[in-house]
């Protein structure tokens, strides 16, 4: 409590004393004032410290995380450009084998028909040359009928048939051997002249069936009729 004995002195006392006290007073509570603003500026220090290492450190862990998501990025684009790398690759192959395989089969074709052409150009110089020996043949026989007597009518002839039926008269094969016997079935008269070995050795019904002379083995292409009269 206050003393009212010091209060009234105070009181009591002239002005000018009071504003000395005033002014004594004054510089004390501004060192207090100074004692009192020092702690927190001393303790602010280690807080900013603190503050700056925490944040250094998430700083660092940020870079961290960034570059590992970055290296992350970088393995799955890497991955996926491999992938679709190896799908082009892969289409690009297949492709590449239809097209192959395609080719292979028109160059077997090619081939297949190349052959074909040049059996067919043999075959058409083939034919022609038969053509032309059967021609000759032909006429050579009609000359060597005429001179032996033994073509009868010249309008029995058809010449394009491969089989000619003629009617002779009787000749120098019946009379030297009148009755001679086919050669393939013993038991009938030969009547047939198998061309171009002109060998009269057949039965008409054996010389239909037969493909060579019986006698000089010769591709037989065609057949003549010898009616004895």
């Amino acid at each position: 409590m206050d003393d009212p004995n010091f209060s009234q002195e105070n009181a009591h006392q002239p002005s000018g004393q009071q504003n000395n006290f005033s002014s004594f007073t004054s510089p004390t509570n501004h060192v207090l004032g100074n004692h009192m603003d020092g702690p927190y500026q001393v303790n602010s220090s280690p807080l900013l410290i603190f503050l700056e290492q925490r944040r250094r450190q998430l700083d660092h862990v940020l870079q961290i995380h960034n570059m590992q998501l970055r290296m992350s990025l970088q393995h799955q684009v890497s991955s996926q450009n491999s992938s679709i790398l190896n799908l082009v690759d892969s289409l690009v192959i297949d492709a590449l084998r239809q097209k192959n395989d395609e080719l292979a089969r028109l160059r077997t074709e090619l081939n297949q028909l190349q052959q074909f052409a040049r059996t067919l150009e043999q075959s058409k110089d083939f034919w022609v040359c038969f053509a032309e020996q059967k021609t000759e043949l032909l006429d050579q026989l009609f000359s060597k009928m005429d001179h032996e007597g033994l073509l009868s009518s010249s309008n029995e002839m058809d010449a394009g048939s491969s089989s000619h039926i003629v009617n002779l008269e009787v000749t120098s094969i019946e009379r030297t051997q009148p009755n001679m016997a086919c050669k393939c079935c013993n038991s009938h008269s030969a009547s047939m002249l198998i061309l171009p070995c002109q060998h009269f050795c057949a039965c008409k019904t054996c010389a239909t069936h037969i493909a060579t002379c019986p006698i000089c083995n010769s591709p037989k292409d065609g057949l003549i009729e010898a009616r004895f009269d």
